[in-house]
């Protein structure tokens, strides 16, 4: 069962980093796009990464849904790419060893 939690963990835990390189790919795609052209600039909106990687057009059902695929990419793939890797990050348990740190003077 451990071992389990440990595979799922570290599984989140890549699929987190490469979120995260997602969005600074996405960040960097749309500076090219704001300092290159002669056309006014607009934002890489997730949805638009959504169609790109998933090939369909992605519908909004509910309002919530439509406030995520509003956001820009790199804000949205980001923020959930640094969230999956803190919560998958492999945690000491604190209690024990601040008592270890503390017996071990006397």
């Amino acid at each position: 069962m451990k071992m389990l939690c440990v595979i799922i963990m570290k599984t989140v835990r890549i699929f987190g980093v490469l979120l995260t390189f997602l969005s600074v790919l996405t960040a960097s795609a749309e500076a090219v796009i704001a300092f290159g052209g002669d056309t006014a600039y607009e934002s890489l909106f997730t949805s638009e990464v959504c169609e790109i990687i998933l090939g369909n057009e992605v519908v909004a059902e509910s309002f919530f849904t439509q406030i995520l695929l509003s956001l820009p990419a790199w804000v949205f793939f980001g923020s959930l790419g640094i969230f999956m890797i803190f919560v998958s990050r492999f945690k000491k348990n604190r209690g024990e060893l601040a008592y270890n740190r503390f017996y071990r003077n006397f």
